[in-house]
């Protein structure tokens, strides 16, 4: 390792034995997209205590949390846009979650789509547990409740799902011109 070496996060979701893994690094932990928000902030506040009990004490400041994210003028454009990309994000990771063997490469999502015994999470539920979409009023709302929980270290995923490059485009720079001021 390099020294000094750039922060190092390890990523956990819901098993304890990950959990228990991440904690005895001594690193902090690092929350993705694929949680929930009750979920993720579930998992952040375990690893706070967790490391604590440890003597580690890192505290939710220090947690990178991430979330997908889009922000646009109306929430109807933010909408429009994000459900596609959202609806074909989830069906990969189904899709990939469902392969146990080999690979994808011989196989074919809209057959997936066609046989899958499970359908996935909606994309009003997407929107409200897993996703931060709307206008930049909506955005810095729902990044205000990461805030008040002590979430200090947000990332967004600003290119999910195939969304067309200007649109993704848009999003940062909106985010950037009418979110970010919010929290400097």
């Amino acid at each position: 390792m390099q020294n000094p070496h750039p922060p190092i996060y390890i990523a956990a979701t819901r098993t304890l034995t990950t959990l228990e893994y991440v904690v005895s690094t001594g690193h902090p932990l690092i929350s993705g997209v694929v949680l929930d928000h009750t979920d993720a902030m579930d998992l952040c506040h375990r690893f706070v205590k967790m490391s604590r009990d440890a003597g580690h004490n890192i505290p939710m400041s220090r947690i990178p949390l991430f979330r997908y994210l889009h922000v646009a003028k109306t929430e109807e454009e933010a909408r429009a846009n994000a459900e596609p990309a959202l609806a074909w994000t989830m069906d990969m990771t189904d899709w990939r979650r469902a392969i146990t063997t080999g690979s994808e490469v011989n196989q074919r999502l809209d057959d997936f789509r066609r046989t899958r015994t499970q359908v996935p999470p909606s994309y009003d539920y997407l929107a409200e547990n897993r996703a931060i979409i709307g206008t930049p009023e909506q955005c810095v709302a729902k990044i205000r409740e990461f805030q008040d929980e002590g979430i200090e270290y947000f990332g967004c995923n600003f290119d999910f799902g195939g969304m067309a490059q200007e649109k993704v485009l848009r999003s940062m720079n909106l985010f950037a011109e009418e979110v970010m001021p919010h929290f400097s």
